[in-house]
């Protein structure tokens, strides 16, 4: 193996290592950032190492490696067709590589269609190529008719690319320039009789490769290291305009806030009479709550003493289940909402009376109570005076009707018992001042909600022959 063998394979070994590690690298790259301009250098890096793969017979000087295919075969499509794709997509490299692209975007759609119909053509010379068995049909149309065209379709791009102010462009300016310079003398060196390097021309091709595959991972490096610097210096004024718009802003609250103080002030004045308004009927609900946590609690212990578990067990449920609604409930509910209240309050306080107590909730069917909007537990009050000033010291049947329909266009809630009455509970009970003063807040309760809701809600107390009459007009 003489001299020129051992560099030809040098440079081819050397070749196809460049062409290996950047289109790998390009590929990488691309499933990274997703842009096209590494995309098709490593399309372009992949059919150019499919080229220069066919170019191995140096290791075997006395087999010829075209053997191995047949010379239709190997002629059309890894001497000439390999060529052609690896071509068109140099081309396509380089208009994304000098940011043609953005600057000529039918430019760009027109190549991308060239180079589609470019290999559908060559694709199609090849087979009649095959079909007609003449040797040097496609070698004809690759140098008398791609050549000429691709080269005219690739100066025009360079022209496009020279006038933008792209940063990497003479990477690829210079690197093409010495590719064609190199590429010809190898491609003509033979026909010409130029007998340097005494046959062995592709050393010349294998300069341009590396020449050219330096030149433009280069370029792309570069490319890389801008793209780089430019979202830092992106960051670096993103976070510069962020600390300013916060400084401006925190001015701007600033000032908001000291033109905003007197009227705040007054504000807070008016919503003072409101707040305190809410918070004595908070308060009240909270004295209501827990006197009657306080009697159940008393309740569930006695069961217990008493060894009535059961009892005792589900007593406990059901106060638990009320207890959660009281903590999640808000001030203000709708009928619906106060009924599955009422219900599970008079479920509980039932037990208390020893399951003695008949109690009914009627509602008419035609009424809606999710539209009727009042105080959440307005209606307890009542109940609860029914129960222990009416019905505790009642003797017999234990009656407690609630019955729910439409009047006159409004709602009507009348509650009713059949206990012993207001009177004959006051001269049994010192509770009678406690109960004023719980009907006193519930009054305060409805006149706050038709302030705040203009509605007109009002309750009327009567007293029966036997027990007590309550109508709630919603």
């Amino acid at each position: 193996m003489d001299f020129l063998v051992v560099l030809e394979a040098i440079f081819w070994a050397f070749s196809l290592s460049l062409l290996l590690l950047f289109g790998s690298m390009s590929a990488i790259i691309y499933s990274k950032n997703k842009k096209p301009v590494y995309r098709y250098y490593a399309i372009y890096a992949l059919f150019l190492i499919l080229y220069l793969f066919l170019k191995v017979d140096f290791l075997y000087p006395t087999v010829n490696v075209y053997a191995l295919f047949t010379l239709k075969f190997s002629s059309l499509i890894y001497n000439w067709f390999v060529q052609v794709v690896y071509l068109n997509y140099l081309v396509l490299f380089g208009v994304y590589f000098l940011d043609v692209d953005i600057h000529y975007p039918k430019l760009t759609s027109f190549i991308k269609r060239y180079r589609t119909y470019s290999i559908l053509v060559s694709l199609l010379v090849a087979i009649i190529d095959l079909a007609t068995l003449d040797i040097y049909l496609y070698k004809h149309y690759f140098l008398l008719v791609f050549v000429p065209i691709h080269l005219f379709v690739g100066i025009y791009v360079l022209s496009k690319g020279f006038k933008l102010n792209s940063s990497s462009k003479h990477y690829y300016f210079v690197g093409i320039t010495l590719y064609l310079i190199l590429s010809f003398s190898a491609l003509f060196a033979k026909p010409f009789n130029l007998n340097f390097l005494e046959g062995h021309t592709i050393i010349i091709f294998y300069w341009a490769v590396i020449i050219e595959t330096s030149l433009f991972s280069i370029g792309l490096i570069k490319k890389v290291v801008n793209v780089y610097q430019e979202k830092m210096q992106i960051q670096l004024d993103l976070n510069i305009t962020q600390k300013k718009l916060q400084n401006e802003l925190k001015e701007k609250v600033f000032l908001q806030k000291r033109e905003n103080k007197f009227l705040q002030e007054q504000k807070e004045k008016q919503q003072l009479k409101t707040e305190l308004a809410l918070i004595r009927n908070r308060v009240f609900r909270s004295k209501m709550d827990s006197h009657f946590v306080f009697n159940v609690l008393n309740s569930i212990k006695l069961f217990i003493l008493q060894n009535d578990l059961r009892k005792a067990s589900s007593y406990l449920g059901k106060f638990a289940k009320f207890i959660r609604r009281v903590l999640e409930m808000s001030d203000n509910i709708n009928l619906r909402e106060e009924i599955e209240n009422i219900e599970l309050y008079l479920s509980i306080e039932n037990m208390r009376f020893d399951d003695s107590l008949d109690y009914t909730i009627d509602i008419e069917n035609s009424l809606d109570l999710r539209e009727y909007k009042i105080p959440s537990f307005i209606l307890q009050p009542f109940i609860g005076n029914a129960l222990w000033h009416g019905l505790r010291e009642k003797k017999g049947r234990k009656r407690l009707s609630i019955t729910i329909k439409e009047a006159n266009g409004n709602c009507k809630v009348t509650i009713e018992d059949n206990g012993i009455g207001r009177a004959r509970s006051a001269l049994k009970n010192k509770s009678l001042n406690k109960e004023s003063l719980g009907l006193k807040i519930v009054k305060n309760r409805i006149d706050l909600f038709n302030r705040e809701n203009n509605t007109n809600i009002h309750f009327k107390i009567t007293d029966l022959e036997q027990g007590t009459r309550v109508v709630l007009m919603l």
